[in-house]
This record gives C-alpha cells, sequence and structure tokens, in this order.
C-alpha cells in the first residue's frame, strides 16, 4: 500500500508549527496540547490519527483555514505532494545505482498494487528509451555507468506536464473531498492511505492512464515509443537456443544462360572473323522452342548441350551452366547474403522466385528458420535503435509548457 499519509505528515507538521508560531497550544485547542506538541515533532499516534477531528476543527476555527488546507495545503502544495507521491512510484521501477542516488527520501513506505505499476510503466513506453531499457538493456547491465543511463528525470517531468491537469482534478474529487465529507461528517487521517490506493487504482490506473494513452497513440513524436514496445513484443524472440547448424540444403534452379565476348584484334585474320560470323548465325538460329511433351528440364539440357565457338580464339564462352538440384551451403554465408539483397528486389515483389529454395524451412529443417530469426532479430534491434534516436531528436523540439494543454 502507499503511504501517502506519510509524505502529508511531515508537511502538516511544518504547517502546524509554523502557523501556532509562539501561541500556547492550550489556547488553540483547550486540552490538546500534547496533541499539537506531537504533531509538531511529527510523532504518529498508534491509531494512524496523526490530526483528529476535534484538533482539525480547532485550528480551522482559529486561523480562519479552510480543513483541506490545513491537511493538503493550497493549490500549489497540494500538487507538490502528488507530484512528490508519484516520483516515488516511479522510483521503483528506476535501475537500483540511480534510485539509491535520488535526493528523493527513501524511507517512506512504498508497495504499489501490480495494477497501478502496470499503468505507469505502461505509460512510460511512451518513450522508446525507456521501452528499450525496460524490456532489453536493463537485463544487460554491467557496472558502468553508461550502460544504464537514459534520461529518467526529464522523462519524470514530461509525464506530469502532460497528466498534472488531469491527475489534480481527479485527486481532489476522489481523495480530498471524499476525506473531509465523511457520512459522519468527521474527519478521520487514517483513512487517507486507503482512499489514495483506491484512487490509484480504480481513476488512475483504469481511466486516466488508458485515456492518455489513446491519446498519445495519435500523436507522431509519443507514437514511436509504442512502435518500439510493439517491435519489442511482437517481433523479438528472446532467449533464442544456440544453434550449432552449420550447412543448409539449398535447392537451386537456374536455367543456362548464353553469353559470349569477343576479341578482334589487329591480327585477327578474315578467315576466323568469317568463321565467327558462321557460328554466330548458327547460334541465333538454333531451336529454342520447348518441343511437345518435352520438360523444362529436358529442354534446358538440350539448349545446354550445344556447343558454340568451340573452335574459334576470337570468342570467350562466359555462358552460365543449368543448375537443377541440391547442395549444401553455408548457412551464415547464406543469410548474409540475404541481408545483403540488392535493393532492387524490392521493386520485383516477387513472392514465388523457383531459383532456390530451401526445403522444409518450416518444418523438418525449424533450425534454418532459428538462424533467420537470428537475424531478424538484428534487424529489428538495428530499427529499434534508430527509432529511439529520432523520438529522442523530437522529443528535445518540445516546449515542456505546452505539453499541459496537449491532452
Amino acid at each position: 500500500m502507499i503511504n501517502f499519509e506519510a509524505i502529508l505528515s511531515k508537511r502538516i507538521a511544518r504547517r502546524f508549527k509554523s502557523l501556532r508560531g509562539t501561541i500556547p497550544p492550550e489556547i488553540i485547542a483547550n486540552g490538546q496540547k500534547s496533541q499539537i506538541l506531537s504533531i509538531e515533532k511529527e510523532k504518529m499516534p498508534k491509531s494512524g490519527n496523526f490530526v483528529s477531528d476535534t484538533l482539525l476543527d480547532a485550528y480551522s476555527d482559529y486561523f480562519g483555514k479552510s480543513k483541506s488546507e490545513l491537511i493538503f495545503g493550497n493549490s500549489g502544495e497540494k500538487e507538490t505532494q502528488v507530484f512528490e507521491l508519484f516520483h516515488r512510484i516511479f522510483l521503483s521501477v528506476y535501475p537500483n545505482e540511480v534510485r539509491e542516488n535520488s535526493k528523493i527520501i527513501k524511507n517512506l513506505e512504498l508497495k504499489p498494487d501490480p495494477k497501478v505499476m502496470e499503468a505507469f510503466t505502461d505509460f512510460f513506453h511512451i518513450f522508446g528509451d525507456f521501452g528499450r531499457w525496460y524490456n532489453l538493456k536493463q537485463h544487460e547491465l554491467t557496472d558502468t555507468e553508461e550502460d544504464i543511463f537514459i534520461d529518467f528525470d526529464s522523462m519524470y517531468y514530461i509525464f506530469w506536464y502532460l497528466s498534472k491537469n488531469k491527475i489534480m482534478r481527479s485527486f481532489q474529487e476522489k481523495v480530498i473531498s471524499t476525506s473531509l465529507t465523511e457520512s459522519d461528517n468527521k474527519f478521520y487521517f487514517n483513512r487517507i492511505n486507503e482512499k489514495v490506493n483506491r484512487w490509484l487504482i480504480n481513476d488512475f490506473s483504469s481511466v486516466i492512464i488508458p485515456d492518455m494513452l489513446e491519446k498519445l497513440k495519435t500523436d507522431s513524436i509519443f507514437k514511436i515509443g509504442f512502435l518500439v514496445k510493439n517491435l519489442i513484443d511482437e517481433f523479438l524472440v528472446k532467449n533464442l537456443p544456440e544453434s550449432f547448424l552449420e550447412n543448409i540444403p539449398l535447392e537451386e534452379y537456374y536455367p543456362p544462360v548464353r553469353s559470349y565476348r569477343f576479341h578482334f584484334e589487329e591480327d585477327t585474320s578474315k578467315e576466323e572473323i568469317q568463321k565467327a560470323s558462321e557460328e554466330f548465325l548458327r547460334f541465333l538460329s538454333q531451336d529454342k522452342k520447348q518441343r511437345p511433351n518435352e520438360t523444362p528440364e529436358k529442354f534446358f539440357q538440350r539448349i545446354e548441350r550445344e556447343k558454340f565457338f568451340e573452335d574459334s580464339s576470337i570468342v570467350e564462352d562466359t555462358s552460365e551452366s543449368f543448375i537443377n538440384g541440391t547442395r549444401k551451403i553455408s548457412a551464415e554465408g547464406f543469410l548474409n547474403s540475404v541481408l545483403d539483397t540488392p535493393e532492387v528486389f524490392d521493386a520485383i515483389h516477387d513472392l514465388n522466385m523457383k531459383e532456390r529454395k530451401i526445403p522444409g524451412i518450416l518444418t523438418v529443417n525449424s533450425q534454418a528458420s532459428k538462424l533467420f530469426q537470428q537475424k531478424v532479430n538484428e534487424v529489428v534491434l538495428s530499427i529499434i535503435d534508430d527509432l529511439v534516436r529520432y523520438q529522442n531528436i523530437f522529443i528535445n523540439c518540445i516546449k515542456w509548457e505546452e505539453l499541459q494543454d496537449f491532452i
């Protein structure tokens, strides 16, 4: 349970002490001197009722201040206290190294409900840098500060500027007002924690955060954070088992390609040119049509059996042979060749090119799929790094004072 009463008690103690000044306690509330002095010394009674209803009435009457201001402070103090409350919650997701160096007091009991923590971390995924750290990098931390540094403080301030108007309106309605309007018209300080925690679960986590996230998903800058989270959740496969597969079978089907290079020199004889010309005409007039009942394989084999320019000294044969079979190739080499595929392939959009296939890639040859996933992971991680970098640049272009008017 969040101990918001601990935050209030410290501030109430200072407020009551400042109001009283040198006024004798019994003048403010006759017979309650010991309670007043205990409050000023921040001593919490066993009942947890730090400020009784009768003492609150006495202070309100004597100093002419509302009960709301006496307990929760003025509007600025209320905002500061709720700011501190959420900052303490946010500290619970900090790396230990960062949290230990924080200036925030650490002796406050802080055990947020899991639903609150889930909503809070969901919100901070609007920052791709946070999502990358929270889901990936925090599990790979070393002892160097550079490995854990992201701008947590700025992220929290952006959260606060975006949400404080909604949060403060809701807090006023669901916590402050209800604390001062109990059914028996009495004030119970020791019920504030219950109200705060119920508000965090039912309003902050279930209404405020979901509404804000829907709005932020429509904005180009913060939408990047959701994209990073989606890539991590849906497309990265973590803890892939190590694969010892070195070779994979590759079925290749490449028709023969006839190609020749002519080399004419000054001393090339007319007879050689004549002979090459006749052979060239024979090459052009060859039967290149598939015959009835002739399979493609037999057709290509027939074409390949035809030999041209064998006796010519001025023609170089640069033809490529007919390939139709299965061979073992280096798995790593093949995967690298996939990533190095020329961009022109993107313009083809052919999903059934028959030139090469890996048999059983989705079933019996699942090891190949795992190797592919490793490469996919590398690509996804690279995309995530780019998205984080772009978003950080965009966020730096935001004037923070404009954030509170965004949602």
